[in-house]
């Protein structure tokens, strides 16, 4: 299903799907850069590409960033990073990854620019480029930690900040739209009849999940059946 931003993939397993076309995307590539998502159906794929797909990725040639994180420390339960650890790095040992320390605030932001800019290749408006950004959809629209009504969405001229989110009484470190946007793919995940309502305004460039374009999404035919 085509739409003029989106392509939308309808499957029976939208991880088992998304894992066969990481690992077909990295078999192609000489080196390659990912930046993961925390939630839920992130934390699934991660599982499944440690267990049943780990003897067919070239784990050396690839970097692991991070698309967000809460601003607890990485152990946590509530941390990003803990679920990657353990789903993921501890399972595949010599991974090369980098890790948002969130729990500094903005000098956990400028660092992890930094490393943005020291790890990965720029493209021609000098934006780190990411081979691949990993997201997901929360039930107000956001992704990453970009939420409706907070200063991160106005961001254009930082790769990574930290974010205000005032209706949670909190602070997250986000990549901002400009470093999502450069990357050269951008795949949700979503499953649930019950996200239906909220991913038809998103398809139809509403909310911070939809302001990006050129996207691809792995549904669930529960939320298919919805739309």
């Amino acid at each position: 299903m085509m739409t003029e931003r989106n392509k939308i993939h309808v499957c029976s397993s939208p991880i088992d799907f998304a894992a066969k076309r990481l690992v077909a995307h990295f078999q192609r590539v000489h080196e390659a850069s990912i930046a993961l998502s925390g939630g839920r159906t992130p934390r699934e794929l991660f599982t499944l590409l440690a267990t049943l797909y780990c003897d067919r990725i070239r784990w050396d040639r690839l970097k692991i960033f991070q698309v967000d994180e809460r601003g607890v420390p990485p152990t946590h339960e509530d941390s990003n990073w803990k679920q990657i650890q353990e789903r993921l790095l501890d399972q595949v040992p010599g991974l090369k990854a980098f890790r948002m320390q969130a729990e500094k605030g903005e000098q956990g932001a400028a660092e992890y620019e930094a490393v943005l800019e020291a790890e990965i290749p720029k493209n021609e408006a000098g934006l780190p480029r990411l081979d691949l950004v990993l997201l997901g959809m929360g039930p107000d629209g956001h992704t990453a930690s970009l939420f409706p009504g907070t200063k991160a969405l106005e961001v254009f001229d930082r790769t990574v900040v930290w974010n205000e989110v005032p209706q949670l009484s909190t602070h997250r470190m986000t990549l901002t739209y400009p470093v999502l946007q450069s990357a050269g793919n951008r795949w949700f995940l979503l499953k649930g009849s019950d996200k239906a309502a909220m991913f038809k305004k998103v398809l139809e460039g509403e909310y911070p999940a939809g302001k990006l374009t050129d996207t691809e999404w792995f549904i669930d035919e529960d939320l298919a059946a919805v739309l």
